[in-house]
C-alpha cells in the first residue's frame, strides 16, 4: 500500500521482495519496475538499483552505457556504493572512457563517505600508483578503514601489506588474524592464506589440525568439488608438530587430488585430523574402487602408477614422497586397500613436547 502511495523507500523495499524472492515469487522485470519507480522519484537507492540492473542485466538487458547514466545520477543524489561503482566504470573503461584519475576522484568522494568498496579501491589506487600519487602508507591506511568494517577484501589486502612489510612493519601475527577474519566470512583468498600461513608457519605455529582445516577449505574452493565430496573431520586440539611446512602443503594436496581423481566416478574424500597417543595423525580416505594386493604392494615405489603409463595424469611419485616426507618427520605413512572397499592414507606424526615448540593460539586468541 505505500509504495502505491509513492513511496519511495517503500517502493525500494518492495522491489528488493521481488529481487530476491521474499515474500514474493522471484521477478527481476518486477522488482525493475518498483525500483525505476523510485528512480523517477529522485531516490538514491532507486537510482543505484537502477545502474545495477543495467551493469548486470538483471530484469532488463545488459547495457554498459545506460548503466553508467543510472551510476551518474544516483552519485550526484548521494549514493556512495554509485560513486564507488561509476568509479570501477571508469577505472574499466565500461560503459565510458576510461580515466584512472576519475575513477580515483569517485573512489576518494565513496570512502569519505564511509564507503568499505570505495576505501578498500581508493587504497589499491595508492598501493599501485593509479589515479594518485604512489604510497603503502596511504594504501595501508584506507585498506584499514575498510577492514576495520570487515570487507574482507581490504583485510586481506591489509594482510598482505603486514605479511610482506609494506607500508608498516612486518607482523606475521597480524597477518594471520586479518586472513583469518576474512576466511571466517568465506572469502576463498581468506581461506587459501590461512592455509599458507599455517603451512609457512607464519603468524601461528605449525598446527597440523588447524593446517588440515584451513587446507581442506581452500582445496574445495579451489578444485569446485561439488558440495559433500570433499569433507573433513579436525581435531578440537590443537597438534603441533615439528615437520618442513612446505612439503607437508605439497603431501596433503597429493593425497587428496590421488582420492578425488582414483576415488571413482563420483568420489567421496574425508580427510581427519587427529590425535592418536603421542601421535598428530592425518587420514585421506575415499570410497572409491580400492586396489587390488598387487597394485597396493607397488604403490609406494616411484613412477608406478595405478592407471598405468597412459592411463592417467601423474607420474606415480605422490605417494612415494608421502613415505619419504613421513620418515624425515620421524612419523609413519601407511596405505590401506581393498577392491571395492576404498582407500586409507595414513600420515603420523610425532607431537612436539612443549617446550619445542610455543603453544599455538586458539582461533579467538588470533581474534583478539
Amino acid at each position: 500500500a505505500a509504495a502505491e502511495q509513492e513511496m519511495s523507500r517503500a517502493q525500494c523495499n518492495l522491489a528488493w521482495c521481488y529481487e530476491h524472492g521474499k515474500g514474493v515469487e522471484q521477478d527481476l522485470a518486477e522488482a525493475v519496475a518498483w525500483y525505476r519507480k523510485a528512480a523517477d522519484q529522485g531516490d538514491p537507492r532507486g537510482l543505484f538499483c537502477m545502474a545495477r540492473a543495467y551493469d548486470y542485466g538483471l530484469g532488463v538487458e545488459q547495457d554498459a552505457k545506460e548503466a553508467v547514466q543510472w551510476y551518474q545520477k544516483a552519485a550526484q543524489a548521494g549514493s556512495a556504493p554509485a560513486m564507488c561503482d561509476l568509479g570501477v566504470c571508469y577505472e574499466r573503461g565500461e560503459g565510458i572512457e576510461q580515466d584512472m584519475d576519475r575513477a580515483a576522484e569517485l573512489y576518494r568522494k565513496a570512502a569519505e563517505l564511509g564507503n568499505a568498496p570505495g576505501q578498500c579501491n581508493l587504497g589499491f589506487c595508492y598501493e599501485t600508483g593509479r589515479g594518485v600519487e604512489q604510497s603503502w602508507e596511504e594504501a595501508v591506511r584506507w585498506y584499514r578503514t575498510a577492514a576495520d568494517q570487515g570487507y574482507p577484501r581490504a583485510q586481506c589486502n591489509l594482510a598482505w601489506c603486514y605479511e610482506y612489510g609494506k607500508g608498516v612493519e612486518r607482523d606475521y601475527i597480524a597477518a594471520a588474524r586479518l586472513y583469518r577474519e576474512a576466511a571466517e566470512q568465506g572469502y576463498p583468498r581468506g581461506l587459501l592464506c590461512v592455509g599458507l600461513c599455517c603451512e609457512r608457519g607464519r603468524g601461528v605455529p605449525l598446527d597440523l589440525a588447524a593446517a588440515a582445516n584451513c587446507l581442506l577449505q581452500a582445496a574445495q574452493t579451489i578444485c569446485r568439488v561439488r558440495p559433500g565430496q570433499l569433507t573433513g573431520e579436525s581435531c578440537p586440539v590443537p597438534l603441533p608438530v615439528v615437520c618442513n611446512a612446505r612439503a607437508l602443503y605439497v603431501v596433503v594436496y597429493n593425497l587428496l587430488g590421488n582420492s578425488l581423481l582414483y576415488g571413482g566416478s563420483t568420489p567421496q574424500v574425508q580427510l581427519e585430523a587427529s590425535r592418536q597417543g603421542g601421535r598428530a595423525v592425518l587420514t585421506v580416505r575415499d570410497a572409491g574402487p580400492g586396489m587390488p594386493p598387487a597394485v597396493q604392494l607397488r604403490a609406494q615405489t616411484a613412477f608406478f602408477s595405478a592407471a598405468g603409463p597412459d592411463g592417467g595424469p601423474g607420474v606415480g611419485l605422490g605417494l612415494t614422497l608421502a613415505a619419504l616426507f613421513a620418515r624425515q618427520a620421524h612419523g609413519v605413512f601407511t596405505l590401506e586397500s581393498r577392491p571395492g572397499q576404498g582407500t586409507t592414507a595414513t600420515l603420523a606424526l610425532p607431537l612436539c613436547p612443549a617446550a619445542s615448540l610455543p603453544q599455538p593460539p586458539t582461533p579467538a586468541t588470533l581474534l583478539t
